[in-house]
């Protein structure tokens, strides 16, 4: 049975390397006299179906010679690694799951030859988080090998197809400057493709170097997948940094609009002859320029993956990028949505003039403006959570100009934040609550961060009047749910009487529906308005009130 497997798979092989350039009418009557499982699995390799399987004429000639009688390669089993099962083979060869025993941990080990060790000496010389981290390099009989980081993420493809455009380019940004990273290191790494692009918890990586070679030592050989490589390497030049960077471009078109940039082609030749004919997907608008530039000729293509990296980057935060000769409506909105808050306020105050408002309300606009950026530098120089912040923000929040004004509930939200990472959860609830009753743009915050509380506190009332102010529906359900289960529960609980509150130096006192202790204080809800607090600022008995 194996004999005759293995000479099946070479009548495959042998078929299927006579046919590569061969048209499907002429695929057809080659196979007709053949033998049916034979010439199937010769039109699947061929993708005469149209199935999308794409095939590069290298991979059939390293499969032909693999089903020949090829000797067995020499036993791979270098000193200091316990080897686990394989996990892939490619142009590089076989890679394998192993644990390095000393430092001990799990490591991809890899079978090179002796140029894949200088690639891998300048692999480990640029570090950069997308690039897995090179362990050690070293050579055994009859091979060399790396030990590489194991990498474990999601393939690009299905990352993508569920990630935000602004993550999307975000990701293409950072696997660009990775790419300029290797590039700056003297190395090209010729195959960059989705399938060679994984997705973890710290961002893009980069999987395969397999077909990498030195910046100055591309000699022309055909190597890589034929629909992601550059117009000048298909006609047979050398490989180059912009022929890396017209993949990146290929890359940037499948991720950002789900299609393939090229048109399937099973050799060099099938393959030019499509392109021919054929007009890129591309996304709209600039990205669409970034997307053409990367896959413009060589003279006006970009130079270096840094400057792509750099084009995204300004795409991405709102700025215009070179490669876009930008209309003036195009220049407007881009730089509404970087000042949108300044040309928020500038046109505030022409729409106040304009109707004959007069100064008082001009005032209020320039007042609530000066608020904004007081606050906003004291939030920038913030180091989060320490008491030299807290100090700041109490600090700012006495100060007239931000008494009253949508900038005071943010200062508030930021100083609660720092009252938790401090501990100081009664000072947190207290500017929550104090944000959710000012009823300002932070309330959805608030209430979010405040119902998490109240819930962990079982103080079901208070949850019930905050729970229609989350934003997001699926916890709104599940407070709704839990507050009415839990007031149930607690009918015989509650407390009517007079909650007395100080605040800044006030005291003032309600009718409230029900009371709850906290710390030896009380926090009261109110029907119709909302939270009221009431445990640190005073902590008293109600009685004593």
């Amino acid at each position: 049975m194996v004999d005759t497997d293995t000479e099946r798979a070479r009548r495959v092989l042998e078929l299927a390397d006579a046919l590569l350039d061969a048209e499907t009418a002429a695929v057809a009557s080659a196979l007709a006299d053949v033998a049916p499982d034979v010439a199937r699995e010769v039109r699947e390799l061929l993708d005469v179906d149209g199935s999308g399987v794409e095939l590069e004429s290298f991979e059939v000639t390293e499969a032909l010679a693999y089903a020949m009688d090829v000797p067995e390669p020499v036993a791979f089993a270098p000193d200091g690694y316990e080897l686990h099962e394989r996990i892939g083979r490619g142009a590089m060869g076989e890679v394998y799951r192993a644990t390095q025993l000393v430092p001990r941990r799990e490591v991809a080990l890899k079978r090179v030859d002796g140029d894949g060790l200088r690639e891998a000496q300048a692999l480990a010389d640029a570090s950069h988080p997308a690039i897995p981290a090179v362990y050690a390099v070293g050579e055994t009989p009859g091979c060399a090998y790396v030990a590489m980081e194991l990498v474990r993420g999601e393939p690009l493809g299905a990352w993508s197809a569920r990630a935000s455009v602004g993550d999307r380019l975000d990701l293409l940004e950072r696997l660009c400057r990775a790419v300029h990273a290797i590039h700056g290191a003297g190395v090209l790494h010729r195959d960059l493709k989705a399938a060679n692009v994984l997705v973890d918890a710290t961002g893009p990586r980069l999987v395969d170097f397999g077909l990498a070679v030195d910046v100055e030592g591309s000699d022309g050989g055909l190597a890589g997948t034929l629909r992601t490589m550059a117009d000048e390497v298909l006609a047979g030049g050398a490989a180059t940094v912009q022929s890396d960077v017209f993949s990146l471009a290929c890359l940037i078109v499948e991720v950002c609009t789900g299609e393939l940039a090229m048109p399937p082609g099973r050799t060099p030749a099938a393959q030019r002859r499509a392109r021919a004919s054929w007009t890129p997907p591309s996304p709209d608008g600039p990205l669409g320029s970034i997307v053409a530039r990367g896959l413009a000729e060589p003279a006006l293509r970009y130079r270096t993956a840094e400057a792509l990296a750099d084009d995204l980057h300004r795409l991405r935060t709102g700025r215009i990028p070179h490669a876009h000769a930008a209309t003036p409506v195009e220049r407007l909105g881009l730089l509404g949505r970087r000042h949108r808050r300044t040309i928020g306020w500038a046109v505030a105050v022409l729409a106040a003039l304009s109707v004959g408002a007069g100064w008082p309300v001009v005032r209020q606009v320039l007042h609530e403006r000066a608020a904004e950026a007081r606050v906003d530098q004291v939030l920038a120089d913030g180091q989060g959570g320490t008491g030299g912040d807290i100090e700041r923000l109490t600090g700012l929040l006495a100060l007239e100009v931000v008494q009253g004004t949508d900038a005071a509930d943010r200062a508030r939200l930021a100083r609660a934040a720092a009252y938790r990472t401090a501990g100081d959860t009664d000072r947190e609830l207290e500017d929550l609550a104090l944000v959710f009753a000012a009823g300002g743009p932070s309330r959805p915050v608030a209430a979010s961060r405040l119902a998490g509380i109240l819930a962990e506190r079982r103080q079901w009332s208070a949850v019930d009047a905050v729970w229609p102010s989350v934003p997001d529906a699926g916890r709104r359900a599940e407070l709704s749910a839990a507050a009415g289960a839990g007031l149930r529960d607690a009918q015989r609980d509650g407390l009517p009487g007079m909650v007395g509150i100080i605040l800044r130096g006030r005291r003032t006192a309600w009718r409230a529906r029900e009371l709850w202790p906290v710390d030896g204080g009380f926090v009261g809800y109110l029907p119709g308005t909302g939270l009221v607090m009431g445990p640190s600022l005073e902590r008293q008995p109600v009685e004593a009130w």
